[in-house]
């Protein structure tokens, strides 16, 4: 009786393939044994990227000869290599740049308070935000009086004092640099369109959309990929 148990155990534990369809299949889920790899070494910057190859942390500048850097997308840069040589066919990465924007309200309309405070601290400051920081600093609740809009611009009138008042015309679409990838290089712009609206017993409120189908994402892919080669002469790049 124990025999039996124990060839019944054996049994169970046989691996057996089976072909069905002419694809093949095994009748037990197989776990494969890889060679340990150490942990992916994160940093925040372009910078750590180039202080990771140029100081040779993990060996000299001759073990990183199959080194490649890939640009991923405008937030995450790795350092990889080739395929190992085992029967895995796994593609070691080291160093990861990984950067964390700040988050940018787009795509809605936001209190008066809350656009200025936006669009000080999370877009590059230039002419342009500062013709959008004066209009929208220049409004109060009692003051978007009358106001036109014909699709590509609108004309709001603005009160600045008791009794002046000025038209000023609201630019769209606005050019903006917000803050959305590394610090190292220069913030790709992006078209906005800029709105403003006011409800019934309710005070203004504006807004922006982003208007160039991502078109940003692939010029700071490339002024990472030019930057990283102007630091790193002879480092395979993929972008």
């Amino acid at each position: 009786m124990i025999k039996e148990a124990i060839e019944k155990i054996l049994d169970l534990g046989k691996i057996e393939q089976v072909v069905i369809d002419w694809r093949n299949y095994t009748s037990k889920v197989l776990v494969p044994v890889k060679k340990p790899t150490p942990n992916v070494l994160t940093v925040h910057t372009l910078s750590g990227l180039v202080d990771y190859l140029t100081g040779e942390i993990d060996g000299p500048k001759e073990t990183q000869k199959n080194h490649f850097i890939h640009v991923v997308d405008p937030c995450h840069v790795d350092i990889s290599a080739t395929f190992k040589g085992d029967s895995f066919f796994e593609r070691p990465y080291f160093v990861a740049a990984v950067f964390d924007p700040p988050a940018i309200q787009s795509g809605q309309h936001a209190s008066l308070e809350s656009f200025i405070i936006g669009l000080q601290a999370y877009f590059v400051q230039d002419e342009h935000t500062a013709a959008l920081l004066k209009l929208v600093g220049n409004i109060k609740d009692e003051s978007v009086t009358q106001f036109t809009d014909d699709g590509r611009t609108q004309a709001v009138t603005a009160r600045t004092g008791i009794s002046l008042t000025e038209i000023a015309p609201v630019p769209n679409p606005v050019v903006l640099r917000p803050f959305r990838t590394f610090p190292e290089i220069e913030q790709p712009e992006s078209l906005f369109v800029f709105r403003l609206r006011q409800q019934e017993k309710q005070a203004p409120a504006c807004g922006l959309w982003e208007a160039d189908n991502k078109l940003w994402k692939v010029e700071a892919i490339k002024s990472i990929a030019t930057w990283l080669r102007e630091k790193l002469p002879g480092v395979k790049i993929i972008a």
